[in-house]
């Protein structure tokens, strides 16, 4: 399954805050030097990735991360292929 992305986060907002149900998962990216974060919501994704050294990008995801908490969207943990999740 494709979810197509948006890399708008005031659009995605507007769009995400008329959906019940969403998710959002928070990676570490392979340099170690950046957060990403994926937010899901309806038919549609949202994929930012932030400085962890620079304070006006993580005040960026911590805003996201507060909507998606005051949202009620789920934190996702781990992604695991259906093939393996009963291994």
């Amino acid at each position: 399954m494709n979810i197509p992305v948006t890399y708008d986060w005031d659009k995605f907002r507007s769009y995400a805050e008329r959906c019940h149900i969403g998710s959002y998962q928070i990676v570490e990216t392979p340099d170690n030097e950046h957060k990403e974060i994926r937010v899901h919501a309806g038919r549609f994704g949202f994929i930012a990735t932030f400085e962890k050294n620079n304070p006006d990008d993580l005040k960026s995801l911590a805003e996201i991360m507060q909507f998606c908490q005051f949202n009620g969207f789920l934190q996702i943990d781990e992604t695991v292929c259906e093939e393996d999740f009963y291994d």
